[in-house]
């Protein structure tokens, strides 16, 4: 509905807008979070993982940082799942398989693949 009343902008433009600017979340940081940030935000996942919207639970005791910012840190950098070394005969096999079964469709190649960054 909001998007409606904003010209030459689509929903997801909007939402972007809203969720990022400066304007619309005042005090908010943007770019990498520090050590401190780090380490908060994996206890207070191992705190809240089991509970519905858990990101945003987690957002709450960072005043600093949005659900968003906090999902994407964990899912590209703090998961311990993931695996950032070297990658494996085995998993290269999995990711020319994948690709070769869906080609282009990088979100199911990445589910085949596994926790990789």
């Amino acid at each position: 509905a909001v998007a409606r009343a904003v010209r030459g902008r689509d929903a997801r433009q909007v939402w972007q807008k809203a969720v990022h600017s400066e304007e619309m979340n005042p005090g908010k940081r943007r770019g990498g979070f520090d050590e401190g940030e780090k380490r908060a935000v994996e206890r207070l996942y191992a705190r809240f993982w089991d509970e519905p919207y858990c990101w945003k639970r987690i957002a709450e005791h960072l005043p600093t940082r949005t659900a968003q910012d906090i999902r994407l840190q964990w899912e590209a950098v703090l998961n311990p799942a993931l695996r950032k070394g070297p990658w494996l005969p085995d998993e290269l096999a999995r990711l020319a398989a994948a690709h070769a079964a869906a080609p282009g469709r990088w979100s199911d190649i990445a589910r085949a693949v596994g926790a990789r960054s």
